[in-house]
């Protein structure tokens, strides 16, 4: 028998404890103080707008123990009945336009775990038992009130004990995907997020710094060591309801069909054809909206590169993204403030959510539970410790375990949970597709931050490995990134207007190893092979020979300690096969292959419907199953290999 445990239904929370909303333009709480105010809460773990003031978002919760104590020990629960639509708050004087309180405040000490029935705890209406009421009727509205969508763990005091059919760890662009597609088929699903939950219109304001603060894993400034002539490379991740996908440029590549050739060929895949995959890549491509950006919103950084690519006989092709409505301000990366991106918080999620599923954020998953060779659900720490620190213990049981914490992390807790040690795989051969970015002087002024983000590529160097890539950060952190210090450091600066750049992505070969050490996050080692070495010094001095064609009159390239900008004639003279790749910078987006699919668990650590060999019950549906690098951005990848496990998923009968 399933264990007896309260499940979030979502159907009987008050509107205070929807999403977090930016005020409307012209109300009295908007401005950009009360903005920062609102997303002070994240910084200490928290979403915007909950921490500053307690009376703005979800009540302090108190325990919520399973009834009877122990999982699986039954006793009598508590059926939700027309009077329990209430919210656990301290009662207050009645408002014009709001209804009057229909509650006691509670008496005694309240860090005292009571009864799920009596406990007045703000998680207490949406919850109850298998045994309870119908979905359907747990899931009604109340008429001038939201259901129960988005939860933070962080305003629940205590432990938090809860079930359902699916637990998906990860909200990103795989963990939404597969709660959105299971949900739909009439699953129970419960989502699981570390990072806060930070609604469109706020992100939308927020500066480069408050992104990063607030939505970016460690501030942006995640490191994979490099071992031997190897350089440090900065991988950046969202930490976000949503995952990476809020903070991507919003390119969308399908697999390149050399590369499903080779999964077939050396990894055992042979279903991975392209024909098998293109409904999954058109059933995402329509919901996400992919398109083609238009020429006029190319940056004239972008149209210089096409104008020295040409002179080699090559031109810059349209960029495909999941956008609609973009304008092309430029700041994909920090949050469309336009809300023009379709990233899985806005096209994935919501739907979900309407559908029952549930969304709670500042959850730190840990292990996977098991019993009798199969998952039974997982376990972790609420982050509603001071500072947003671990706090209260986490227990989801459910009878399907989904974990989608992406390729940096799902190594970590798959091997706490005693799974995918026996195929030596698990953690190994990490790919990154190591990014380069080049800097460019021209005499004219180009102001590159004008225009789409990313607009145009280039494949025509796939056979060097090489995929080149617009890119324009904004003009505050080109400006950091210049040589110099102090009076050197602002003549630089001033170049900001004048400054061109581009990018591009070497296809690597699996160097990284994902190593568990204390504390939360683990460490990355990655020891560049001899043939990506080379190829990282091929695509600087390609970028900087396209430049030069253009018309550039000073190349910076991406190594550090170069006193400042080389012109044409130092740019050709620089013997960068003498310059040790320590000194490189080098940055990556794109941490795939820790916990490989394939054929059988000597070299594989899921099967080719994401199911882990050694655990009936866990898939892993993340980029951490992908076999190789793709060579291209590989978010529409991981959602449409996502989407083809969900459906396969939704066809096996849950298990009692």
């Amino acid at each position: 028998m399933r264990p007896h445990v309260p499940t979030l239904s979502g159907g009987w929370c008050a509107s205070r404890l929807a999403d977090v909303r930016a005020p409307a333009r012209g109300d009295p709480r908007g401005g950009r103080r009360a903005l920062l105010r609102r997303a002070a809460g994240a910084a200490r773990g928290g979403a915007p707008g909950l921490a500053p003031r307690r009376d703005r978002g979800l009540p302090r919760a108190r325990g919520l123990p399973v009834p009877g104590g122990v999982p699986g020990q039954h006793a009598g629960h508590h059926h939700p009945g027309p009077g329990d639509d209430r919210q656990a708050a301290a009662p207050r004087a009645a408002q014009p336009g709001r209804p009057r309180p229909r509650h006691r405040a509670l008496r005694g000490d309240p860090r005292r775990p009571l009864g799920a029935r009596r406990q007045g705890d703000a998680l207490h209406p949406p919850l109850r038992g298998p045994g309870g009421p119908s979905a359907a009727r747990c899931r009604r509205r109340v008429p001038g009130r939201a259901r129960v969508t988005y939860i933070s763990a962080r305003d629940h005091r205590g432990d938090l004990e809860i079930g359902a059919d699916v637990v998906v760890v990860g909200s990103g662009a795989s963990g939404s995907v597969v709660a959105h597609e299971l949900q739909k088929a009439g699953q129970r699903v419960v989502v699981l997020e570390e990072g806060p939950r930070i609604d469109a219109d706020e992100y939308g304001q927020m500066t480069v710094a408050e992104s990063l603060r607030h939505m970016w894993r460690d501030g942006g400034m995640t490191v994979a060591a490099g071992i031997g002539d190897s350089p440090m490379i900065n991988v950046t991740m969202g930490r976000v309801v949503g995952g990476s996908s809020v903070v991507t440029g919003g390119v969308c590549f399908r697999t390149p069909e050399s590369v499903l050739a080779s999964w077939q060929r050396e990894h055992g895949l042979p279903d991975y054809t392209p024909r098998n995959l293109d409904e999954a890549f058109a059933h995402v491509e329509k919901r996400i909206h992919v398109e083609r950006v238009p020429e006029a919103m190319r940056s004239i950084s972008t149209t210089l590169f096409d104008r020295g690519l040409r002179k080699q006989g090559v031109q810059l092709e349209a960029m495909h993204r999941n956008t609609q409505g973009c304008h092309g301000c430029g700041r994909c990366n920090f949050g469309c403030p336009e809300k023009a991106k379709l990233s899985v918080d806005r096209s994935y999620l919501p739907e979900a959510v309407a559908n029952g599923a549930d969304v709670v954020s500042h959850c730190l998953v840990e292990k996977v539970l098991s019993r009798g060779g199969r998952a039974v659900g997982v376990s972790g720490r609420l982050l509603n410790g001071r500072g947003g620190r671990p706090g209260g213990k986490l227990t989801v049981h459910a009878r399907r375990v989904v974990v989608a914490c992406g390729a940096w992390h799902t190594p970590t807790v798959l091997r706490r949970s005693g799974v995918g040690k026996r195929s030596g795989a698990l953690g190994k051969r990490m790919t990154l597709h190591p990014g380069f970015k080049l800097m460019a002087r021209f005499d004219e002024k180009v102001e590159g931050w004008k225009g789409a983000l990313q607009s145009a590529f280039s494949e025509a160097f796939e056979g060097r490995g090489i995929t080149l890539t617009s890119v324009f950060i904004p003009p505050s952190v080109v400006a950091a990134t210049l040589p110099g210090i102090g009076p050197e450091h602002l003549r630089h600066a001033d170049m900001v207007p004048h400054i061109a750049m581009f990018g591009g992505i070497i296809h690597d070969e699996g160097a990284g190893t994902v190593h568990d050490v204390p504390g939360r996050e683990p460490m990355v080692t990655y020891r560049m092979t001899k043939r990506d070495r080379a190829r990282s010094r091929d695509i600087v001095r390609l970028m900087g020979e396209v430049y030069l064609d253009a018309g550039a009159r000073e190349i910076f390239p991406p190594i550090l300690g170069l006193p400042g900008g080389l012109g044409p004639d130092e740019f050709q003279r620089l013997d960068l096969d003498r310059i040790p790749l320590r000194r490189f910078e080098v940055t990556s987006q794109h941490p795939l292959g820790t916990a490989r699919m394939g054929p059988d668990r000597k070299h594989a650590v899921v099967d080719t419907d994401g199911r882990a060999f050694d655990l009936d019950e866990l898939y892993v549906v993340d980029g951490s199953i992908v076999p190789t690098s793709l060579g291209v951005n590989p978010q529409l990848s991981i959602m449409a290999l996502a989407t083809r496990l969900a459906w396969r998923m939704r066809e096996r009968r849950l298990p009692d």
